[in-house]
């Protein structure tokens, strides 16, 4: 998807972004209809899966959290767009349930076979 660079009205920021936030102030941003229609296709062709907010890692293995923006399930492979590093999705738990599958809008926690310095907070994980 290709990054489209706006200069925020409320701010004043120049930034790259995909999304209709500005990224520094959160003032709506006022795209084309073009880069709506494309953010949109995107969102709804599956490929992002989760912006990383926090990072553990548990007895040497990497758990990443965040809030899914797509359905997953173990044995998914994922990528961060960052390093363009693929990774397995080997558990996934849900409010301290392990489960082997999880829905759209929860929060939870994937268990991905990477050192915890392969992802940092902020990281987009796509499939």
């Amino acid at each position: 998807m290709e990054q489209n660079v706006i200069k925020c009205n409320n701010c004043g920021s120049t930034i790259s972004t995909n999304g209709k936030f500005c990224e520094y102030c959160g003032a709506r941003l006022f795209l084309d209809e073009d880069a709506i229609k494309n953010i949109e296709d995107e969102v709804e062709a599956g490929a992002p899966v989760m912006t990383v907010t926090d990072i553990l890692s548990i007895f040497g293995r990497t758990v990443v959290s965040g809030k899914l923006e797509n359905n997953i399930k173990v044995g998914d492979t994922i990528k961060n767009t960052r390093t363009n590093q693929s990774f397995v999705v080997n558990g996934l738990e849900l409010f301290r349930q392990v489960t082997e599958k999880a829905e759209k809008g929860n929060l939870c926690g994937l268990l991905i076979d990477a050192d915890k310095k392969d992802v940092i907070k902020g990281d987009k994980l796509v499939f």
